[in-house]
């Protein structure tokens, strides 16, 4: 239940287990391993910052709804109007920029406080699908346009079982390092993987029987940390689900388009019918016609006046006769 100082926190609940902040909880681990420093951009009332227990300093800039706790300094306050006192080791901006009026100008300012920064934005999403987004089918290269810089490492990311239909399961992420430096992926292997075992049992503030577990044993066979290992076999688990889904809908499509054929040649059967219906009326009709004139002509052959005219239709005969031999 939303709390009274996270009014939005029940919200929190329904996104928590959404396969990108997994994977943001990833690459925080790889690449803010070393960072005293935290802050997270439009939190939302999101405690996942909370969890990042071996950087010490955390704080939370949200105009709305920032999520507050003992452990962090949480700032009710737009980042455009935010003058930092300080810069930060590492930032995050999450699902952010589609919000922004201007994002090229918000962007500038973010990397104006910290020269490392995650940031996420809904892939390529339909035009219209949220009514408060200001911007709609996010690429990279329009991401590129905003931050003015190519990401240093990026991905996109698939939620299972989420608006396949309309394309709405997928998001961009882009990590950003200003220092130059390039990724040391053994190294970022193994921060994820001390990371994890010493937050064994605590992801979100939960207890371990809610955590995502991450086992620290040697790396795989591919050469990743066991973190990344367990991430990679839940993608290929929602790879799988997502192909039964897309075969779902393909079985849907193709019995729509059965549907629509059955209903076409039922209404083919419904106009031949009709056309039968209005030719058993015509025949019935000329029936109920013919048997009118026979009841008149057995009426008029039944008349005295009929058989009075006998002689004189006899007359007329033999003389149509002989005028037809002359």
């Amino acid at each position: 239940m939303p709390s009274k100082n996270n009014p939005t926190s029940y919200d929190w609940q329904h996104r928590k287990n959404m396969m990108y902040y997994k994977y943001v909880e990833i690459l925080v681990k790889a690449f803010a391993a070393r960072a005293e420093s935290i802050i997270n951009i439009g939190s939302a009332s999101a405690p996942m910052v909370e969890d990042f227990h071996w950087i010490p300093k955390k704080y939370i800039l949200d105009p709305i709804h920032p999520y507050y706790s003992s452990r962090m300094a949480s700032i009710k306050k737009d980042l455009m109007e935010f003058s930092a006192k300080q810069t930060f080791d590492f930032a995050l901006c999450l699902q952010v920029l589609e919000y922004i009026a201007d994002p090229k100008s918000f962007a500038h300012t973010l990397f104006s406080i910290t020269d490392r920064v995650l940031i996420s934005v809904p892939y390529k999403w339909p035009p219209g699908n949220d009514a408060n987004h200001l911007h709609d089918s996010i690429t990279k290269e329009r991401l590129y346009e905003w931050t003015g810089r190519e990401p240093n490492y990026s991905l996109i990311v698939e939620e299972p079982l989420q608006c396949l239909s309309e394309q709405m399961n997928r998001s961009l992420l882009c990590y950003y390092d200003a220092t130059g430096e390039e990724i040391d992926y053994e190294q970022t292997n193994l921060h994820i993987e001390k990371l994890s075992e010493s937050n064994h049992g605590h992801i979100y503030g939960k207890d371990s029987s809610e955590a995502l577990i991450y086992s620290p044993k040697d790396t795989s066979d591919y050469g990743y940390g066991a973190g990344v290992q367990l991430i990679l076999e839940a993608q290929d688990l929602i790879y799988t689900l997502m192909d039964t889904r897309m075969e779902m809908f393909t079985i849907q499509k193709e019995l729509h388009t059965k549907k629509t054929i059955n209903e076409k040649i039922n209404q083919q059967i419904q106009r031949i019918e009709q056309e039968i219906s209005k030719h058993r009326r015509g025949i019935t009709q000329e029936k109920e016609l013919k048997q009118k004139h026979l009841k008149e002509y057995n009426k008029i052959i039944a008349s005295n006046s009929w058989k009075f005219m006998r002689p004189l239709r006899a007359v007329g005969s033999l003389l149509r006769k002989g005028s037809l031999k002359g």
